[in-house]
């Protein structure tokens, strides 16, 4: 059978900076968050609507160490145990 794994994966077109918060749902697995991911309660609404049971996060936003940190912070608890927690260009 085909095995299916649960994802999320954000990235600066996601959550720009002075962007209005919001979610799009596209069919029934996929939703695009809009939002700040500097700001915590962005990650923490993110996470709430979510829930756990990611296999893998791929961080690919601001690229500020702080953010970066604050995201994985707010966002790792949600990983399945052998989850993936992969963060793209850090500091650049």
């Amino acid at each position: 059978g085909q095995e299916e794994f649960y994802g999320l994966g954000y990235g600066t077109d996601y959550f720009a900076k002075g962007q209005q918060d919001s979610k799009i749902k596209y069919g029934e697995k996929t939703t695009l968050y809009y939002g700040d991911q500097s700001d915590q309660n962005v990650l923490k609404y993110l996470a709430q609507d979510i829930g756990q049971g990611l296999d893998v996060i791929i961080d690919d936003g601001s690229h500020d160490p702080e953010d970066q940190i604050l995201g994985f912070n707010m966002l790792f608890p949600l990983l399945n145990d052998g989850g993936v927690y992969i963060l793209e260009d850090i500091e650049t």
